[in-house]
């Protein structure tokens, strides 16, 4: 059987069990582990990217010790847990300079851990300057056991030649692990016949501004309820973000979860609300592989989206569009 959108499902079943496979082996025999950087934040992306860490980590079966946010990370609640528990930083695309404040954090966070085995899961690496590029090294040199996880070809094969010391892996992002993925039950959308999800920050593709005015442009959205839910969320997560204790560590991976979860659902209804989508997000697209919804790629502006699909799923570059002023004719089409 293939998808509408020309992806079969063993294809991204077989993701999930590459990501599996390899986290497995990263951890070793480890059955302890903590998982540091919660995106704390409404990139429903990233909520994607650790929903997906979490279903792989159940099915290998280990115990999840420790969870921490930025501004809730304490070195004192990892430092005295068992030697053997393996340190996982949550991925994504913030490797390097471009987004530099979650790198510093992740170094700051590596050197203060540098005692236990640590697994940075996948990965892409942005733009680095030299300094950022020496002072990671040095971060990485100086670690006892670590292993950097990448998920594209070409951020592997950068950071083989950047950092020898460390090992590193390839493997598909993380958000393959949550196929099969449940169909919203309602959209509490409109339905459209063509949506367009843009983003508009520094990696932002123009396609925003290409079309805009000619259909109604959006980043991931939140509708009222589901923001009303977040907020809640926002105020459990801080009054709990630092508290001491293995109970409040529990309730706190709790919270943790219930905020992705209601990310991820938000942006599964998003795109399911439209019969077409035009995205330039790299979720945006693994979420419409995963629910099966025609879409049309306009990438990013550093080439995020396709070194992913060209390592992944080469027959989805068939779905790219260079031009961002093209991609609604070609969304069209595929509506009709």
């Amino acid at each position: 059987m293939t998808l509408t959108c020309g992806v079969r499902p063993d294809e991204i079943g077989g993701l999930k069990r590459q990501f599996v496979s390899a986290l497995r082996h990263a951890i070793g025999d480890s059955t302890r582990v903590a998982l540091l950087d919660f995106p704390f934040h409404p990139n429903c992306g990233d909520s994607l990217i650790y929903l997906g860490e979490l279903a792989a980590l159940k099915e290998i079966g280990v115990r999840i010790l420790a969870v921490s946010e930025a501004e809730g990370f304490r070195p004192e609640h990892y430092v005295s847990l068992p030697s053997d528990t393996v340190m996982l930083f949550h991925g994504g695309g913030n490797f390097g300079g471009l987004w530099d404040i979650p790198h510093i954090r992740r170094n700051e966070e590596l050197e203060q851990l540098r005692s236990f085995k640590a697994v940075m899961l996948p990965q892409t690496m942005t733009t680095m300057d030299r300094e950022c590029r020496k002072h990671t090294r040095t971060v990485l040199a100086n670690h006892s056991d670590v292993t950097l996880m990448w998920r594209d070809r070409k951020s592997f094969d950068a950071s083989r030649t950047l950092f020898p010391e460390a090992r590193s892996v390839l493997v598909p992002d993380a958000a393959f692990c949550l196929f099969p993925m449940r169909l919203p039950r309602a959209t509490l959308r409109t339905k459209e016949r063509i949506g367009l999800l843009a983003r508009k920050d520094r990696e932002g593709s123009g396609l925003a501004d290409a079309v805009n005015g000619v259909v109604p442009v959006r980043d991931w959205e939140c509708v009222f309820v589901e923001k009303a839910i977040r907020r809640l969320l926002r105020f459990a997560i801080e009054r709990e973000r630092s508290a001491p204790g293995r109970p409040r560590m529990r309730l706190r991976a709790r919270l943790f979860y219930a905020y992705a979860h209601l990310n991820a659902r938000s942006a599964a209804r998003q795109l399911k609300s439209s019969n077409v989508v035009v995205v330039d997000r790299l979720h945006a697209w693994i979420l419409s592989v995963l629910l099966n919804v025609p879409h049309v790629v306009v990438d990013t502006k550093y080439g995020k989206i396709s070194a992913v699909i060209t390592s992944w799923l080469p027959r989805e570059l068939e779905t790219l569009e260079a031009a961002p002023d093209h991609s609604l004719a070609r969304a069209r089409v595929l509506a009709a």
